[in-house]
């Protein structure tokens, strides 16, 4: 009974119909061949395997499998499917490769995945050198896209580290505005108009204020959600408040915040 259990490895084949030539060689035991079926685009391993299923079964073709030693124990099974590997080559990797499969088989793919992911990625590099410069302009984002990743960055609170190359790449670090500059960021945030949807919703929550924060850069910003404000920007929001109140001077974070 021992014996039956291990030897119930095998190492199979996915091939490409169209060549009747192998396009992924692996290893396996139960129903792990049928598993690259299941995989979804959020969820793989190998986008080159992945994008080639995608690709066939967009066409019309029936992928086949082909279970080409059964019966295995473990060690034998990476023995072969490290042979056919070679035998076949990888795409990318090996001279005249055809092959998907990322790593050069023999052992667990955890061990050695990122020696052939490196050898990939400066291939890569080489094929987008060579590439035509209009090739390699990147499709602008769509609306829909755009909506989608603004939606992700709200409410996102910044690491103090991301805040500080922030300013950094602002030039101005260890700077302040002129007057000038301040008055005009400020006119320019009170012309802000907000959609008639977000000022019905700040009055029924009883925002009624607009309210002048200044950051400790001397960035100026005018808002109607005081704590909002305070809680996306990772302002104190009890000191702005004794502020507001005016009993308060000055506030540790650097904030400054009046009513306007």
């Amino acid at each position: 009974m021992s014996n039956l259990k291990e030897n119930r490895f095998y190492v199979y084949a996915l091939i490409d119909p169209r060549t009747n030539l192998p396009f992924y060689i692996g290893k396996g035991q139960g129903d792990r061949c049928l598993g690259h079926f299941k995989q979804t685009k959020n969820h793989h391993t190998n986008s080159k395997k992945y994008n080639k299923i995608q690709s066939l079964k967009k066409q019309g073709f029936e992928i086949p499998v082909e279970k080409l030693y059964e019966n295995l124990d473990e060690n034998t099974a990476y023995s072969l499917e490290k042979e056919l590997i070679k035998k076949y080559g990888r795409k990318d990797i090996d001279e005249n490769g055809i092959l998907t499969n990322i790593d050069a088989g023999g052992h667990g793919s955890s061990s050695h995945t990122k020696k052939s992911k490196d050898l990939i990625s400066e291939k890569q590099k080489i094929r987008y050198a060579e590439m035509p410069a209009e090739k390699r302009k990147r499709k602008p984002h769509t609306e829909a896209t755009k909506e989608k990743m603004r939606n992700k960055k709200l409410g996102k609170k910044l690491s103090e580290e991301h805040k500080q190359k922030l300013r950094d790449a602002s030039g101005m670090r260890g700077k302040n505005h002129k007057e000038e500059s301040i008055e005009k960021m400020r006119l320019k945030r009170l012309g802000f108009k907000f959609k008639e949807e977000s000022v019905q919703k700040m009055k029924e929550s009883h925002f009624v204020f607009n309210y002048e924060f200044t950051s400790p850069e001397g960035e100026i910003f005018i808002t109607m959600d005081l704590r909002g404000f305070c809680e996306r920007n990772s302002v104190p929001y009890h000191s702005m408040k004794k502020l507001i109140q005016g009993t308060r001077k000055n506030s540790r974070s650097g904030w400054k915040c009046r009513k306007l």
